[in-house]
């Protein structure tokens, strides 16, 4: 059977974020310890006093777990290819309406014949968002003219880069690289990602610090 000092070190090693706030200073141990007792007692099988599991969490080696999920990390960024720069994007904001699939469609026929151009499109229960380039901005005002604008904004840039297959099993792998950009102010206007490939785009002042930190990752 699993002891209490084993199983605080499982929970913990499973969350980097936790790890994270515990280093700093910025959980409250009687709080996490509250929330880990039900856990721990459904495994143990028997009453575990939070005391018990406050100690536990004090005991366990918080840095060195911190330092080696954060090495595994680095070593798996730093075989990552080529960061993707596009700049001149802009992006739009229209509140949703029974219109709005037709007004997609109208503006995926001229995609047709700008192959080259960057463009996303996301729906949300209220607002449909759109990047794309600058010479496309004619096309979508045009084409989203009697839609309701809730904003845009330009002079944007987006930086991409690519991640192996097995970017889903490194957990905390774009905590950690939010991070390096929060530490920098960095100010990230949206996120796009598919399975293997995450883009952030940004306002263009922040191009250059930004690319720093993504490439400094990779040494």
């Amino acid at each position: 059977m699993k002891t209490v000092q084993k199983i605080v070190n499982d929970l913990l090693k499973e969350s980097p974020f936790i790890q994270d706030g515990l280093s700093e200073g910025y959980i409250n141990l009687s709080a996490l310890a509250s929330k880990f007792q039900p856990y721990i007692e459904k495994i143990s099988r028997k009453e575990i006093q939070k005391g018990s599991i406050v100690m536990a969490i004090k005991r366990h080696d918080n840095a060195l777990g911190s330092q080696m999920h954060e090495r595994k990390i680095f070593n798996y960024i730093s075989n990552l290819g080529d960061t993707i720069v596009r700049s001149n994007l802009v992006e739009y904001t229209f509140k949703n309406s029974d219109s709005m699939l037709d007004r997609q469609q109208e503006l995926l026929v001229v995609l047709k014949e700008h192959t080259e151009a960057f463009h996303y499109t996301a729906k949300g229960m209220y607002e449909t968002n759109i990047i794309s380039n600058s010479f496309m901005s004619n096309d979508i005002e045009r084409i989203y003219k009697d839609e309701t604008e809730i904003s845009n904004v330009k002079n944007l840039t987006s930086l991409t880069m690519r991640f192996p297959n097995d970017v889903l099993c490194v957990s905390g792998i774009f905590y950690f690289i939010f991070k390096k950009l929060a530490n920098e102010n960095v100010n990230i206007i949206e996120l796009i990602s598919t399975s293997n490939e995450f883009t952030i785009v940004i306002h263009k002042k922040d191009t250059g610090t930004a690319f720093q930190v993504l490439e400094d990752l990779k040494k």
